[in-house]
């Protein structure tokens, strides 16, 4: 008795892991739905991101650790006064999974060192669209600048889901200071 579940346990294991997600793709394919959701004076930022995503150093990070039903989170600061460019990436309920940019890569083990605030993380991961927008017109920030979030839920067969949303970057003191 005790084989057979440890076959069928592994037989379960392999299938859910035996699928390989084109990262390259994903990339793309991100770039094309933010292009769709943004106005044309994002879309130079919008390439500087798919450009950052498909390093090297993601996909050597990620491939190994993408399996079935993950959700991925990408967090990507825009701010058309200034070049800054910041991007936070994870995988949901995997705070180990979280890897940031700001001029390079950082992968943390500690999901606190991030520009974006814990508040905003959060209603990223659960993608609480609702909250997003409520606090997008009670908190403005005192110039504009935006993000986009994007979330990937990955499927069976290589084949993920995706949503993004374009938004007005808010801050609300004290709140949102960590």
């Amino acid at each position: 008795m005790k084989t057979k579940l440890l076959l069928i346990g592994l037989a379960f294991f392999i299938s859910a892991s035996a699928y390989s997600y084109n990262w390259n793709e994903i990339a793309d394919s991100i770039a094309s739905q933010q292009r769709y959701i943004t106005e044309k004076e994002f879309h130079s930022k919008i390439e500087t991101y798919k450009r950052i995503r498909k390093t090297q150093r993601i996909m050597e990070h990620y491939d190994s650790t993408f399996t079935v039903g993950d959700t991925i989170i990408i967090m990507e600061y825009h701010n058309p006064s200034k070049d800054a460019t910041h991007s936070a990436l994870w995988i949901k309920g995997k705070p180990q999974s979280f890897m940031t940019y700001n001029r390079h890569f950082d992968i943390h083990k500690d999901y606190f060192l991030c520009y974006f605030s814990l508040y905003l993380r959060k209603l990223c991961e659960e993608w609480n669209l609702a909250q997003i927008r409520k606090e997008e017109l009670e908190n403005p920030p005192q110039k504009p600048s935006y993000i986009i979030s994007t979330r990937i839920i990955l499927r069976p067969n290589s084949e993920y889901i995706m949503e993004s949303i374009f938004f007005q970057h808010f801050y609300s003191y004290p709140r949102d200071r960590f």
